[in-house]
């Protein structure tokens, strides 16, 4: 018997829009319980192209609506949202702001990973494409630092791309760049120090974001014992990252149906958000 009726999937869905960070027991039940996928990410689906079509509306109510689905799509590894995903590279700032905000960097890398863990061409197609949002580019550059954490790509290919972005270097981008020289103090990639140097004389990086100096102090170290540590310290961060996204997925930090609602409303649980 499916946990929601019809009527009730109206409800689900609005509380994908009004819910920050914690998501609904009942609306996560139903949308990753695998007895009715289809008809879940079907919802999701049509919900988020009407998301896409209208962002400044949707924005405007400060929805929620957009980070939700993608994780929850993500983890459903919906191959049908994928063109939606890349929808989302053309919003506006405002827009990407409203719906993603701080999480841009964190767990929505996560979901574009499962979505793109098999696209890898794909997925740096749209990080070169220069008609996307940069925020989001951004975001997808650092879906590659997830792959590679959990072991699917590896260093050499991803050194080797970020110098061929490095060289090929044209637009003054916020945050790309600024990523790059922050990968290389997990990738110790001594083969991209010359590019690095030159990116920042001419001002693709942001020194106030990540010092050459720091690099370079990094680059000291013995490859070996510093890319050991630097895997440590990057999977302790996944790890920190995995227990948020269950966090938002729900699959633990469930409230019970007496305790204070998470929304802050003054409510029980079971009276407000349940």
């Amino acid at each position: 018997m499916s946990i929601a009726t019809t009527t009730d999937t109206d409800l689900l869905l609005d509380s994908l829009h009004d819910a920050y960070e914690y998501i609904p027991k009942r609306a996560i039940r139903y949308f990753i319980d695998p007895d009715h996928k289809a008809q879940a990410a079907t919802l999701l689906l049509t919900e988020m192209e009407e998301v896409l079509a209208d962002p400044s509306f949707f924005a405007e109510d400060m929805s929620q609506f957009l980070f939700h689905a993608m994780m929850i799509l993500g983890h459903l590894h919906e191959e049908d949202a994928i063109p939606l995903f890349k929808k989302v590279g053309y919003l506006e700032n405002h827009a990407v702001n409203e719906f993603l905000g701080s999480r841009l960097f964190d767990s929505v890398p996560h979901a574009f990973a499962e979505l793109f863990k098999h696209r890898i061409d794909e997925l740096k197609a749209l990080i070169e494409d220069a008609g996307q949002n940069p925020m989001i580019r951004a975001s997808q550059l650092q879906t590659l630092m997830v792959l590679y954490g959990s072991g699917q790509l590896q260093r050499e290919d991803l050194v080797s791309y970020f110098l061929t972005l490095l060289q090929n270097r044209k637009e003054k981008t916020p945050h790309i760049y600024d990523l790059i020289a922050a990968a290389a103090t997990v990738l110790h990639p001594k083969e991209m120090i010359d590019e690095l140097r030159a990116a920042y004389d001419e001002g693709y990086i942001n020194p106030e974001q990540i010092a050459l100096s720091e690099i370079e102090e990094i680059l000291d170290d013995p490859v070996e014992e510093f890319s050991d540590h630097a895997r440590e310290a990057f999977h302790a961060d996944l790890e920190d990252l995995l227990a948020h996204y269950e966090k938002i997925m729900g699959k633990k930090h469930f409230f019970e149906r007496n305790d204070p609602c998470p929304c802050c409303s003054g409510l029980k649980y079971k009276k407000c958000c349940y």
